[in-house]
């Protein structure tokens, strides 16, 4: 029996990106390849690869995962290890 492969930079933000993204698509399909539903298919096509770099290079690397982190919990803090950080390096 085989476990499925999970990819480590699947998230609900990017699952959301998907969903609108095989919604654009079926509905591009079924308006006989309509030119507007295909700007809007190929805007979440977009947007999925964009969230999808995004989200591997925040797994990747270690202090863009901190940063994010901590941008999205409080501002202060984030600040003040921002200098602290390129105070180090």
């Amino acid at each position: 029996m085989k476990k499925r492969k999970i990819n480590y930079w699947w998230s609900s933000e990017l699952k959301d990106i998907y969903e609108s993204l095989e919604m654009s698509y079926h509905e591009y399909k079924n308006s006989n390849f309509d030119q507007n539903k295909k700007l809007i298919y190929l805007n979440y096509k977009k947007q999925f690869r964009i969230q999808k770099r995004y989200n591997i290079t925040l797994k990747r690397d270690k202090h863009l995962k901190l940063i994010d982190e901590m941008f999205k919990l409080n501002k202060i803090k984030f600040w003040r290890k921002v200098k602290n950080l390129s105070k180090t390096e």
